[in-house]
């Protein structure tokens, strides 16, 4: 909400005089509403308010909006990468990312490996089918020791019933506390 109300504050009073800086707008809320939001008020800004404006942000889709919104124009940290590591090379070019690097990000933060080799996996699911909910351990029909445990079928239920691709964090703690209530 508070970042929401930010925004309102500055959409209704930025001019085409005015510099925005916008940080990972619809960080708060889930992926899908995150985008849409950021796309809307960027358009908003490139045809109404019109004035510069400065946007980081991790929404690839939004890379398009260069050749479809007048001044808008892409910029991204220069990366060296090799099979074995990725370098920020702390020099921003023109043009969008490739690619994310946020599992890279989270090694470099020092992250456990096993942790960034199960999101490595994760990834790889989505990429595969984006509408695809992630199959965590905990659901996996492998994973024998689990599924004896009498509250597997419980806590499975509960996850099965949300679509966690389009949830805010409110929810997601909510949805925490359902399953720490069951087990």
């Amino acid at each position: 909400m508070t970042e929401m109300i930010e925004v309102a504050n500055i959409l209704h009073n930025a001019s085409s005089k005015s510099f925005v800086i916008f940080d990972e707008l619809g960080r708060g809320t889930s992926t899908y509403d995150g985008l849409a939001l950021t796309q809307a008020i960027l358009q908003y800004i490139a045809k109404k308010v019109q004035s510069k404006t400065l946007i980081a942000t991790h929404y690839h889709e939004l890379i398009e909006l260069e050749g479809q919104l007048p001044g808008v124009e892409n910029f991204s940290v220069s990366v060296y990468e090799t099979e074995k590591e990725v370098v920020f090379m702390k020099k921003i070019v023109k043009g969008g990312a490739s690619k994310s690097y946020g599992i890279d990000v989270a090694k470099l933060a020092g992250i456990p490996e096993s942790i960034i080799a199960q999101s490595q996996a994760f990834l790889q699911q989505l990429e595969k089918d984006p509408k695809h909910h992630i199959n965590t351990p905990l659901l996996s029909q492998s994973n024998s020791m689990i599924q004896d445990d009498p509250r597997f079928e419980k806590i499975k239920k509960i996850l099965q019933s949300y679509d966690i691709n389009n949830i805010t964090p409110l929810q997601a703690l909510q949805l925490l506390a359902k399953i720490k209530g069951e087990v």
